[in-house]
């Protein structure tokens, strides 16, 4: 619900605003930027599964696209049977209780409803988070040398170097989980 927003750019910029973007910008939000982009896309806000503290606040959310909707950005192109993570993000204070689980857990429920084939998702070299999509059952998409040589080089001329200048990692991996 909208109601939960202004919580879920707090969750988002513990999560993304770190990274550095476009002429090493930080990539932060405000609330009120959320909000408006929710409310001019109400269709997007349903495609959003928070999970909540005992207080009420967000501890982190997971952002889908289920064919044949498009990528909020239009940068992934969507097949049939596909629900896309968007986005996943989890509060500092809430990693390691399980909550990535559980949002990835209500991602596919949500999948199986659309009667999807598959889940897929973006994620940047270094990423922690890389382990615990593993666990629950995604596996690395190959890519030929000069696909991770183009998307290495997009994602450092967008983002920079997100984990640190003298970090080895860099460049991303697609990932796919099969739900039949």
């Amino acid at each position: 619900t909208m109601e939960l927003v202004g919580g879920m750019t707090s969750v988002y910029n513990e999560g993304f605003g770190n990274k550095w973007a476009c002429f090493m910008f930080p990539s932060t939000l405000m609330a009120w930027q959320m909000r408006l982009w929710f409310k001019l896309r109400p269709e997007r806000l349903q495609m959003v599964e928070v999970a909540v503290g005992r207080d009420g606040a967000p501890l982190g959310y997971v952002q889908l696209t289920i064919y044949p909707m498009s990528d909020s950005n239009r940068l992934h192109a969507m097949k049939p049977g596909e629900t896309y993570i968007e986005q996943i993000c989890v509060s500092q204070m809430a990693r390691g209780r399980g909550i990535g689980k559980l949002l990835l857990q209500k991602a596919e429920e949500r999948a199986r409803a659309a009667s999807c084939t598959f889940m897929s998702l973006q994620v940047l070299n270094g990423n922690p988070a890389i382990r615990l999509y593993e666990r629950f059952g995604f596996e690395v998409v190959p890519k030929s040398n000069c696909k991770q040589a183009c998307e290495a080089c997009i994602i450092l001329g967008l983002m920079g170097r997100p984990y640190g200048c003298c970090n080895l990692h860099f460049g991303a991996v697609t990932m796919e989980k099969q739900l039949t």
